[in-house]
This record gives C-alpha cells, sequence and structure tokens, in this order.
C-alpha cells in the first residue's frame, strides 16, 4: 500500500502532546542532525509503514494513535508481535531486513526520520545510534516478555494484559478510573492471542465478578483496579500497567515504552 507523503515539521512540531509532556525526543543537544532531519507524516488505518523483510532504514516516534507489528505465518495466519502508541520510538537499523511488518492499527500521526537520513545519522552521529539501539533493546525485552506471556497466562488473563498497551484511562468524576480501547479488537485478540469471542467471555465473567464493566462500546468502567491487576497477573510491586498521566490518558512515565511488561517470577525486569 502506497505511504502517505511527508509533510515539514516545522508547522506542525511542538504542538504534539509527546512534545508538551516530556520534551521533543529529537530536540537535544546530542541529537541537532536528527531534530534536523525529522518530518510530519501521517498514515491511515491499515496503511503500511513498513514491509516484512524491508532493509531499509528509518526512525519514528508515535505522537497519535497506534502502529501494529505483524508477521504473517506460513499458513497464512497473522500474529500481532506488539504495538507502538504515543511517545513510543519504532526503528530498524538500516541494511537489517524487518522481521515484521508495520502498519497503522489506527490513524496515525508520526515524527519520522526517513531511509536515507536514518542511514547517515546512523553512520556519523553516535547518540543518534544509541538512541535506536536502545529501542530496540526494549523491543527484544518486550517481545521476551510477551513469548512468557503467551507460554504462562491463560488466554483470559492475556486479555488483560493486552488491554493495558492499547488503552488510554479517562479521568472519572467519581475518581474510578475508564479505560478506553484504542484499536479495533481484531488487534486486541490478535495481540493477546486469542480470539474475539474470548475477549467477551472475559469481559462477561470480569462484569460478574464486580471488577471492570462496560460504558460503551469501547469504554470500561474500573471498579476494581487492584483485583483487575491481579487477575492479568501484574507484579503488585511493579509501576502499575494502568498507571497514567491524568490529563493526558498516556502512561506517566516518560516516552519510550506503552506499558511496562510483567515478568516471570524471579527474572530480571526490562
Amino acid at each position: 500500500m502506497t505511504c502517505s507523503a511527508l509533510t515539514k515539521a516545522d508547522a506542525e512540531c511542538g504542538t504534539c502532546r509527546v512534545c508538551a509532556e516530556a520534551g521533543c525526543p529529537w530536540e537535544s543537544d546530542a541529537l541537532p542532525p536528527a531534530a534536523a532531519a525529522h518530518r510530519i507524516r501521517r498514515l491511515h488505518r491499515d496503511e503500511r509503514l513498513l514491509d516484512e523483510g524491508d532493509g531499509a532504514g528509518f526512525a519514528c516516534v508515535v505522537l497519535e494513535g497506534y502502529l501494529r507489528k505483524e508477521k504473517v505465518l506460513p499458513d497464512g495466519r497473522r500474529t500481532l508481535l506488539g504495538v507502538a502508541g504515543p511517545g513510543d520510538l519504532v526503528t530498524r537499523m538500516p541494511g537489517t531486513a524487518a522481521p515484521f511488518a508495520v502498519e497503522a492499527a489506527t490513524p496515525v500521526r508520526l515524527c519520522n526520520i526517513d531511509g536515507r537520513a536514518t542511514a547517515a545519522l546512523v553512520a556519523r552521529d553516535g547518540p543518534f545510534r544509541r538512541r535506536l539501539t536502545s529501542a530496540l533493546v526494549r523491543e527484544c525485552a518486550e517481545a521476551r516478555n510477551m513469548i512468557w506471556r503467551r507460554g504462562a497466562q491463560t488466554s483470559s488473563e492475556r486479555v488483560i494484559s493486552a488491554l493495558a498497551a492499547i488503552c488510554d484511562v479517562e479521568a472519572n468524576g467519581g475518581g474510578t478510573p475508564v479505560l478506553r480501547l484504542r484499536v479495533p479488537r481484531l488487534d486486541w485478540a490478535a495481540l493477546a492471542g486469542t480470539s474475539v469471542e474470548t475477549i467477551s467471555r472475559t469481559l462477561s465473567r470480569l462484569s460478574r465478578d464486580g471488577i471492570l464493566v462496560p460504558v460503551g462500546p469501547d469504554r470500561f468502567k474500573v471498579l476494581d483496579l487492584g483485583r483487575l491487576e491481579a487477575f492479568a497477573g501484574f507484579d503488585s510491586e511493579a509501576t502499575s500497567p494502568f498507571d497514567r498521566d491524568a490529563t493526558s490518558g498516556r502512561p506517566a512515565q516518560p516516552p519510550g515504552r506503552v506499558y511496562p511488561s510483567p515478568v516471570a517470577p524471579g527474572a530480571p525486569s526490562a
């Protein structure tokens, strides 16, 4: 699918939540060449950013919306390997075949550095190269934790683990958080390694147990956050995966990860 055109960043730079909350990810003393190379890019839902096997490097920070990382198996089934939301850095090193495709799960706005500029910066700019390497290390850690979740958790537990990665948390006058699903349910199911029917059964169970109740097609009111996190198997001593900035609804931590992945007991944290 043909990608959207790139436009000059100057007209919109600094107006996004990422810049407002944490500062521009490219604008720093250590990364001046990257700051000059970035452009705003928009993708429509289901539009392809990167094909599986593509060796062209790129780097982008998600400003709005969600990207999905997916792989098509030999039998034609698709599996979702991860998502990236506002504040996340998504990258591939030049000359390295992409192990998965990257598509827009929702309409997306990116702060993008294209393949040619990425290759030039990687070759000559140490801070930029380290920034991309760190993002790839986080990606590997999250892939490791996904493997653990799919092997150790039940399908219902994975439903809530996946929800933590793809929801915003809305402030509620009564003090009870409301989770807003940001991607299609098919993507939610693929990320959890289960089916849409299993999601429906899990939500019905949580509603009966007084933990989580639907308040709209894609909105869910949390009645008992502690029990919801325990249901998903999250470490009670770790930062809550549903801990969000009260204004933006996004994670109340520096951009770079969508949510803290759970780890197996005794395993080192990512």
